[in-house]
């Protein structure tokens, strides 16, 4: 059923309101304008978000968003995977997994996002690391094809072939035997530690160059790829594209694609997953200006909860891992002592050596012999003898800490006998009171932040297209987007004057003009939900008259 504080979340999100809290620096008089009716309070924000955060709301969102995009985007079937990882900074006991944000392994959340070939966001889960991408891989992309309705339209047909491009995580001989097996389902990656070798242009099978803008649709750069297009020697049922690319500047990179597409042709598979870049940004985008990694609800959920939703598996017993590498360290400690042992026993020899040696010498010279012994000689003989007794006293030292190691290897072992080298990965988490986090609410406003992401593109387009700036079009746009004004309401409808808080060039507000007329033409409706029209109209401050009633007055209905 409609839901109003859908539309309303949407709005604060675009306004830059990117949590509940946030919303109030929002003017609650003029959203209820626009909107017809508002929750105010954060309070009541976040009940009604506790109740709507449900699976059937979240895909209802998701789809709506989908069938915004347009049919040639909904009818295109490649579509672009990675996850996008949150570092949880929390005290809540979450699994750990790679962090790429730090550079470390420790708490965190995936996200894992799906785009379109065109870079939008369709699709995610949030989840934790208790299965890697391999594992999630297969079942996530059944369930944006049921939550999207992607095969709706397929039967008595075939499901739709779906060819989803992702980064070297999802590496895994076996996981691309499945993927082969599966008619519906197509994969295109890296090879995982590919060595590059000497490059022979006279094998490669496919040649061709692209031309990307950079700066603006004039500025133009070349960027040309040769391919060697072979069966992968480790597994047949994937196709190897060994790819020389070479970039504007005429930088070489040679980079090996693996697929189980065996029909399509190179230069698409080779462009798909080089063109990648373009979901690397807009997880730039969606996080700096929509909030994504937004954490929205701290609550979480005990792993002994989720037994019965979770496909258990044999890990190793991390009690037994942990008793390993105590005994490695105990065994290095030895090994360390024993060689200075060895060493020590090395030495001692050859000081006794020299101590007989010199005693030796000494016994030569005959007591009544009127010349005494050498001074030199009988000092060192004292020396020797003294540092033999210490090194005694070090070895009888070192003797007893070696039958102490030797004690902790003993009973490091009998408590590793004690212990099962594999146990259930779930019953594990249990003991060790392991959570996950309730991402629910979460799950709810972010399906919002991805609505309102591909609706400011769609509204930025015809100006992307007029201004023709790549570099800050975007920043021009959201200015637009959050100019001051006027409302005026009649019966009809809603005028909106805007005013600019910046300078205007006549370039610019040429270009506005255009804008709004083109959104004017399209006659779109106040989304209060009555039949009343929106026109925008830029205007200057200097067209508007400021009254200012004292309080006695009575308060003017509109302004």
């Amino acid at each position: 059923p409609p839901q109003p504080i859908l539309s309303q979340w949407l709005a604060s999100i675009l306004l830059g309101a990117h949590n509940i809290e946030q919303t109030q620096l929002l003017n609650w008089s003029d959203l209820s304008l626009l909107l017809g009716t508002t929750v105010r309070f954060p309070a009541p924000q976040r009940e009604l978000l506790g109740t709507l955060a449900t699976p059937q709301t979240v895909a209802a969102v998701l789809r709506w968003n989908f069938q915004q995009l347009g049919e040639p985007v909904i009818r295109d079937n490649d579509f672009y995977l990675d996850p996008h990882t949150k570092h949880y900074t929390g005290m809540q006991r979450v699994l750990k997994g790679w962090c790429a944000s730090i550079r470390w392994a420790d708490k965190v959340m995936h996200g894992d996002f799906i785009h379109t070939s065109r870079g939008h966001p369709i699709y995610f889960e949030w989840v934790d690391n208790y299965d890697d991408l391999r594992v999630r891989f297969r079942p996530l992309i059944e369930r944006m094809r049921a939550t999207l309705g992607l095969d709706e339209n397929a039967v008595p047909s075939p499901p739709r072939t779906l060819t989803i491009v992702v980064d070297r995580g999802i590496y895994s001989n076996e996981l691309f035997s499945l993927v082969a097996a599966d008619p519906g389902l197509h994969l295109i990656t890296w090879e995982k530690g590919y060595i590059p070798g000497p490059w022979n242009e006279s094998l490669a099978t496919t040649r061709f160059g692209v031309e990307r803008p950079r700066n603006n649709s004039r500025d133009v750069r070349l960027y040309q790829f040769s391919v060697i297009d072979q069966p992968w020697a480790h597994n047949p049922a994937m196709r190897q594209l060994i790819v020389r690319a070479t970039n504007a500047v005429g930088k070489v990179a040679q980079i090996a694609v693996l697929t189980d597409d065996l029909e399509r042709p190179a230069k698409e598979i080779v462009w798909l997953i080089f063109n990648r870049w373009i979901q690397e940004n807009d997880f730039k985008y969606i996080d700096k200006h929509m909030g994504i990694k937004q954490i929205t609800s701290y609550q979480s959920i005990d792993y002994a909860e989720l037994r019965d939703h979770l496909i258990d598996r044999q890990v190793p017993n991390e009690l037994y891992v942990q008793k390993s590498k105590e005994g490695r360290q105990v065994t290095r400690r030895k090994a360390r002592l024993l060689l200075a042992e060895d060493t020590a026993q090395r030495q001692e020899a050859a000081r006794q050596q020299e101590i007989a040696s010199l005693q030796a010498g000494l016994d030569l010279i005959e007591p009544s012999t009127p010349q005494p012994p050498p001074p030199d000689s009988s000092k060192r003989l004292k020396a020797l003898r003294q540092a033999s007794q210490r090194s005694q006293k070090y070895s009888r030292a070192r003797r007893a800490q070696l039958d102490e190691f030797q004690l902790q290897l003993d009973r490091i072992e009998a408590e590793k006998a004690a212990l099962d080298k594999e146990v259930s990965r779930t019953d594990q988490l249990i003991d060790q009171q392991m959570v996950r986090m309730d991402t629910a609410n979460k799950t709810l406003m972010d399906a919002i932040k991805i609505c309102a992401r591909n609706l400011f593109y769609q509204a930025l387009a015809p100006f992307k297209k007029l201004y023709d700036n790549y570099r800050d079009d975007h920043v021009r746009f959201r200015e637009l987007t959050r100019f001051n004004g006027v409302l005026r309401l009649g019966a009809a409808g809603m005028e909106v004057h805007l005013v600019a808080h910046m300078h205007l060039a006549p370039k610019m507000r040429r270009i506005i003009t255009a804008v709004l007329g083109t959104i004017n033409a399209s006659a779109p409706p106040l989304p209060d939900g009555s039949t009343r029209k929106v026109e925008l109209r830029l205007t200057d401050k200097s067209r508007i008259t400021v009254q200012i009633s004292d309080d006695s007055d009575v308060q003017p209905s509109s302004t």
